[in-house]
Formats: C-alpha cells, structure tokens, sequence
C-alpha cells in the first residue's frame, strides 16, 4: 500500500511540474508574440533611391608585346632580349617607373608548316599526305604598363612601336581605388536623397509626416568596366607623327542604389 501512494504522490509532482512549465513558456512566450504583432501592426513606407555620377578616367593600362623568330631558339630569345630592351628604355624616358611594367605573358614555341606530298605508287592512283616541318621558334613577350598621367598614353603608345614592338596593342581606361570610392561615396548619399523625396512624394499623398527613417540599405553598386581599345602596331605605325597618336579615354559611371524605410 505504502509503495502506491508513494507511486501516486510522485505522479502527481510530475504532473504539477510540468504544467508549471508549461505556464511558464507561456507566459515568457507572450511578451514576444506582442511585440511581433506590435512590429506587424507598424505603417511604413519603403522607397528606393539611385544615382549615378559620370566619371573621367584617370588611369591607363597598355598591353604591347614583342615577337620575334629565328631557327634557333637561342637567336630568337636573343633578338626578342635586345628589343624588349630598346621598349624599357622608351618607357624610362618618358618617365615610367619599372613599378608600372610589368610582364603578363612570356613564352617560347616552335612553329611548324605543313607541306602536302602526292605520290603514285601505281597507275591510277594517287595518294596525298602531309608532313608537318620545324621551321624554328617564336618567343613572345608581353608587358602591361600602368600610366597614371593620361597625357602620356599616345606618346607611349609610339614610342613603343618605334622601339621594336609588332604585337597587338589594346588600352584599358579605368578609376584608381581612390577616386572610384570617393565618386561612389556621393552617389550614394544622392541616392539616400533621391529615396527620400520619393517617400515624401508616396507620404504627401495622405498627409503622412515622414521623420527619421527606421532602416537604410545599401542595395548594390554598379561599378564601371575598364573601357578598352584594341588595334595593332602595324595600325599605329602608320599614324606615327610628330604629334602623338590622339587617344580618348571618355566617361565612366559610378552608380549606387538604396533601400529607405520610414516608420510612421
């Protein structure tokens, strides 16, 4: 008998404990289940804002290169050697600092011609094969060079060619990291007014005064491509003057974007 009531006794605590529990969960729920309800019951107005700030360039990036071939590799590296030289000297004298040359690319591979043989091994019949011939090596070497005084960009481009280089030329335009943060930090705050004066606009609608905003995002930024030309050193060869070859980097644009919330 005495084990029953003890059995029954135990229960009977379990029971109370977890129903106090219970309460308890409930009751600590409560608060949070209001202020949810609260933060659902709020009004707001959200907008978006952009602006976009067109941008000059201010630094260049050229790509030149030398080719050179000879049956023996040696020469060919040789002769690429003494060229590519005459190139730095070129740039050194219009006052580029070998900080901002820099090689991109430098390789060695043979070349090779087919020649096609036909043959008559009998009557009527022909046969045709080809023979793939070593008829020496190629070496090239590219070099990349950073101008951060747009002026120089013809002259190097010239000067260059003059010097000895023969591979495809291309110039890059872009923004160095300082200027490209600095115009992205003004349009951004233009484009927080811009979400702005559409809230105030959406707001005027029904009499609603906007104070603060509750919520600001930065929403995404498009950052500029590097806008780029290509053409060949036989092509800026023949505009080879006095005067260096015109080169015109244009605009970039910076644009940012945002996401306003005003709580009212």
């Amino acid at each position: 008998m005495r084990n029953k009531i003890m059995t029954v006794s135990l229960a009977i605590l379990l029971i109370c404990g977890l129903v106090a529990g219970i309460t308890h969960f409930i009751g600590s729920a409560e608060p949070a289940q209001a202020a949810a309800r609260e933060e659902q019951s709020k009004n707001a107005i959200s907008a978006n804002g952009s602006h976009a700030v067109k941008v000059a360039p201010d630094i260049a990036y050229i790509s030149i290169g030398v080719e050179t071939f000879s049956k023996d590799p040696k020469e060919a590296q040789k002769e690429n050697s003494e060229k590519m030289d005459k190139v730095y000297k070129k740039l050194q004298s219009l006052g580029i600092e070998e900080k901002d040359i820099k090689t991109s690319n430098y390789n060695i591979h043979p070349r090779y011609e087919w020649n096609e043989i036909e043959a008559t091994p009998q009557k009527g019949v022909v046969e045709r094969k080809s023979n793939r011939i070593l008829i020496g090596y190629e070496v090239n070497n590219m070099v990349t060079i950073t101008i951060r005084d747009l002026d120089k960009v013809g002259a190097v481009l010239d000067a260059t060619v003059e010097a000895g280089v023969n591979e495809a030329n291309s110039v890059s335009f872009g923004l160095s990291k300082e200027k490209s943060e600095k115009q992205y930090l003004e349009a951004l705050k233009k484009a927080v007014t811009n979400a702005k004066m559409k809230a105030e606009a959406m707001a005027s609608v029904y009499g609603i005064t906007l104070g603060k905003p509750s919520n600001i995002i930065e929403s995404g930024a498009y950052a500029p491509e590097a806008i780029k030309f290509r053409f060949t050193a036989e092509m800026n060869a023949g505009k080879m003057q006095d005067n260096a070859t015109p080169i015109s980097p244009g605009e970039m644009e910076i644009r940012a974007n945002v996401n306003v919330v005003y709580e009212y």
